[in-house]
């Protein structure tokens, strides 16, 4: 997982958009969603909120 993943996935768990998200760390949506879908793969998940929840029991987020 890179910085920017976890980042971006932290603010997926504080409950931001993909569009707040991207305002937020001043990159396109299209960034963020693909931030999202690696983080995602990289964690076996099936979808974003899987993917939090992966990241938080593997310590990657609070």
């Amino acid at each position: 997982m890179t910085r920017r993943q976890i980042e971006t996935l932290q603010w997926v768990a504080e409950g931001k958009s993909t569009e707040d998200i991207a305002i937020i760390l001043n990159i396109s949506p299209e960034t963020v969603k693909k931030q999202i879908e690696a983080a995602r793969e990289k964690l076996n998940a099936v979808n974003r909120a899987h993917a939090v929840a992966k990241a938080i029991r593997a310590g990657f987020i609070q």
